[in-house]
C-alpha cells in the first residue's frame, strides 16, 4: 500500500498530500470491490518531535447484489 501514500518522511505534514494518500488509498480499496472502505489517519507526536501519520483503514464487506426487482411503467 505504500504505493498510495505521497507523504515524505522528513517532510513537513502536507494537508493535500494528506487528502491525496486518503482518497488513493480509498480508490484502490473499492476498485478490489470493499465500496464500503473507510479511511482514517491518527497523527501521533514521536520521541523526535516528529509526528508519525496512522492510516487506519477499515474494509468492511464486500457488496454483493442478492437480488433486484424490476419495475416498468408503460406510458
Amino acid at each position: 500500500l505504500e504505493e498510495f501514500v505521497s507523504l515524505t518522511v522528513g517532510a513537513p505534514l502536507n494537508d493535500k498530500r494528506l487528502s491525496e494518500t486518503i482518497s488513493s488509498l480509498r480508490e484502490f480499496y473499492q476498485k478490489e470491490g470493499l465500496n464500503d472502505v473507510t479511511v482514517n489517519y491518527l497523527p501521533k507526536k514521536n520521541i523526535e518531535g516528529g509526528i508519525d501519520v496512522l492510516f487506519k483503514i477499515q474494509e468492511n464487506l464486500k457488496i454483493k447484489i442478492t437480488g433486484f426487482e424490476k419495475k416498468f411503467k408503460r406510458i
